[in-house]
């Protein structure tokens, strides 16, 4: 079945630093609204004392049917007109890594599951998890408002609370489709260029104010980026430390994630680094984004990182170990019903079914990327992907085939 694609009037002229990911009846549908995330908290301990440490991923013995159902399903990806995909796949004890296609078209390198890649709005989950972590620690509570945590940042904080930020509830304006803002890194003819422009967290919130609000807080449910933009702002009013300091201190450290990195300010990839693309048609070819500036999504979607270390911070959140099971039920309750045109959101994840199986996670779009990280409650199924190329210039065919990869994931149990 064809996937449906819904799209906003004009959603070609501002990035996608988002699109929500919905898996249901076998039907990819890609809105232009929000995209899965991860989470979690070790035996009620405050997050400031994890000292974990992951060991890598090892494909076990029996991985042969994972790659066997998966490998032909990301070259279809590939043949559809994909630069590149990479994918981890888990099913119990067995995980397998794969890959199809090319990380640089221009000099034929093949993609790996070791390639970085920007991820998008699967920041988001990263974000909420920091949040709750404070809430956990008693530094902030989930209905303190955005005026008592940040003192005229926004018009009308005080009847915006942190747990509206966090579920898309607040009504702010998503400062991604304010055309001021976005000038420097659109074209006339609104694609995308890779700009090197720093936009401050400041100036993405102003950006915002500088349109009315979309509905009353509480009253409807719409994706804006400037939630999290805020929900940054906020890590950094309490800890008095910047958004990257307590990412690494509080997540990429203790999970040993040694493949994310948080690039606010520079426009480079960490190495072995797949190059993004913009496929804006036959005519011109794919438009190599990788060294745009990733500062105007930041807290709400500037992370690069690979498929292991997604499925590593997915598992680890699912599992509990970073955040008490208290603030974990917060993040897995959700605003919008199943069945409803909306995602099901809860605080910085997405609620879906796949082939019967119940996954949280969040989807991501930059420029060039398109990423998502799907996890079960228990932690022991799992797909993590990314393809090097914008969603919003993919074709129904290309958008169809990472549904069936998707869905591929959880077709089978791998033989033993």
């Amino acid at each position: 079945m064809k996937p449906q694609l819904e799209t906003r009037a004009g959603a070609r002229t501002r990035p996608i630093v988002k699109k929500s990911l919905a898996v249901t009846a076998g039907t990819l549908m890609l809105l232009t609204v929000g995209v899965p995330s991860a989470f979690a908290s070790l035996n009620g301990e405050p997050t400031s004392a994890l000292t974990s440490v992951a060991s890598p991923e090892t494909p076990a013995p029996g991985t042969s049917g994972i790659q066997q159902r998966m490998q032909p399903l990301l070259q279809d990806m590939v043949d559809s007109g994909l630069p590149g995909a990479a994918a981890f796949v888990r099913d119990g004890d067995q995980v397998a890594s794969l890959a199809a296609g090319s990380a640089n078209l221009a000099t034929s390198s093949s993609m790996t599951p070791e390639h970085h890649m920007r991820v998008g709005s699967v920041t988001k989950t990263y974000t909420a998890t920091i949040i709750l972590q404070l809430v956990d620690e008693g530094k902030l509570a989930l209905d303190d408002t955005v005026e008592a945590v940040l003192p005229g940042m926004v018009p009308g904080g005080e009847s915006i609370t942190l747990r509206q930020l966090l579920n898309h509830t607040s009504g702010l304006f998503d400062y991604t489709y304010d055309a001021k803002l976005m000038e420097p890194y659109l074209n006339p003819d609104g694609t995308f260029n890779p700009s090197d422009h720093y936009t401050s967290p400041l100036e993405l919130v102003a950006a915002s104010n500088a349109n009315p609000p979309r509905f009353a807080p509480g009253s409807d449910w719409e994706y804006s980026n400037t939630n999290y933009i805020l929900l940054g702002l906020a890590i950094e009013k309490v800890t008095g430390h910047n958004y990257g300091h307590e990412l690494h201190a509080r997540i990429i450290e203790p999970l040993n994630l040694t493949d994310t990195k948080f690039p606010e300010r520079s426009t480079a990839i960490q190495e072995p680094a797949a190059h993004g693309y913009q496929l804006y048609g036959r005519t011109s070819g794919p438009t190599d984004m990788t060294r745009v500036s990733p500062s105007f999504a930041w807290a709400a979607g500037g992370i690069t990182s690979s498929v292991t270390d997604m499925a590593r911070f997915g598992k680890a959140l699912m599992e509990g170990k970073l955040m008490s099971a208290e603030q974990l039920a917060e993040m897995k309750t959700p605003v919008n019903e199943p069945g409803s045109v909306k995602p099901v959101y809860g605080l910085g994840l997405v609620k879906i079914d796949v082939n019967g199986v119940t996954l949280w996670g969040h989807g991501g779009d930059l420029p060039g990327y398109h990423s998502s990280v799907l996890t079960s409650d228990d932690g022991s199924k799992q797909i993590a992907m990314i393809a090097n190329a914008g969603f919003d210039t993919w074709n129904a065919e290309q958008a169809g085939a990472w549904s069936a990869a998707t869905r591929g994931a959880f077709s089978a149990t791998p033989e033993n």
